[in-house]
């Protein structure tokens, strides 16, 4: 869900094959934008059931991530969390650095999930602001001690431009996070692939079950989270003549996920350790660990279990990434 800085239209153009089919006349960055506030809003209220397993597993990553500030003073922290959604990451950080946070800005283009990020801060002991909009449009002479990410480098186009904004408002000896993005290495990690194959025959038993209720769908209308989402956003996008063709979810995801990889167009390639390193050199790497081994859908408790392990012993063949950045 965000950010527009300034970079070239070349990125956004990668959309137009997308942008033929829904009839747009929009320009390519117009476009973008419109699909993913539309796809947020839908989401916005089953954003939580649809990432129950992400928020489960919050607490013992950003707990990794935030230990540099756990020493910090009491109410010493000014924090921002950009692209905050419905405020998951709130109560996370509450948690892990106890009252050490004196005032919080929460910062989303979209207005849905902002209203539910302000319903949950009720529950905060910090002060907190709210921003409709992008990190871009933060005062310039802003500056915080911690600012997070979660799940939202994967949405930024401009990556390099929305690094340097970062880095600015950043204070000296402050801390950035990010979590749950992918790496681009899982293009070519032989060892993930066996993973996730082994992961696949684990799950065979719900082939039958999947078969069926295909069949059952045929004659009762379902109203899963993927079909909320593609009708909603569709039907905001036609009402604002974003559109003129509706776009299936898959067309959806391939915008608002613009950096995942194996998606419809095929332009998405992940996150790599090296890219951000350029894009942020004037920050130092803390943590980098990697996550998510048997890919991202349902696995069974042996599954479960390996998981677990391999993240105790930082295995580096993770699909999903997290890390975190010290300024000087």
């Amino acid at each position: 869900m965000l950010f527009p800085v300034t970079q070239s239209e070349e990125e956004y153009r990668k959309l137009e094959p997308i942008m033929k089919a829904s009839g747009t006349t929009l320009d390519a960055r117009d476009f973008y934008w419109a699909v993913n506030l539309a796809f947020h809003s839908a989401e916005s209220e089953i954003y939580e059931r649809e990432h129950a397993r992400m928020i489960a597993d919050l607490p013992e990553k950003w707990g990794l991530l935030l230990a540099p500030l756990k020493a910090r003073p009491l109410a010493s922290i000014r924090w921002l969390d950009v692209g905050c959604g419905p405020g998951v990451l709130g109560g996370v950080v509450a948690a892990i650095l106890g009252d050490g946070v004196k005032h919080a800005v929460f910062v989303d283009p979209n207005a849905n999930m902002l209203r539910l990020c302000e319903a949950k801060a009720r529950e905060w002991r910090f002060s907190t602001e709210f921003v409709q909009g992008c990190i871009s449009e933060l005062e310039s002479k802003e500056e915080f001690d911690l600012i997070t990410c979660n799940s939202v480098l994967h949405h930024v186009v401009e990556l390099r431009d929305f690094c340097g904004t970062v880095a600015r408002l950043l204070t000296a000896g402050g801390l950035f996070a990010s979590c749950y993005d992918p790496r681009r290495e899982v293009t070519f990690d032989r060892v993930l692939a066996r993973r996730r194959a082994l992961a696949r025959c684990g799950r065979a038993w719900r082939v039958a079950p999947r078969a069926m209720k295909k069949v059952y769908r045929r004659f009762v209308p379902s109203s899963n989270g993927e079909q909320i989402i593609e009708a909603e956003a569709n039907r905001e996008l036609m009402r604002a003549g974003a559109i003129s063709r509706p776009l299936d979810i898959r067309s959806i995801w391939a915008v608002t996920d613009f950096h995942v990889p194996e998606q419809l167009g095929g332009f998405g390639r992940g996150i790599s350790e090296e890219e951000l390193r350029s894009y942020l050199p004037g920050l130092t790497m803390r943590e980098y660990f990697s996550y998510c081994f048997f890919g991202h859908g349902p696995i069974a408790a042996p599954f479960r279990y390996a998981e677990r392990l391999l993240f105790k012993r930082r295995d580096p063949h993770g699909a999903l990434f997290g890390a975190s950045w010290t300024s000087s």
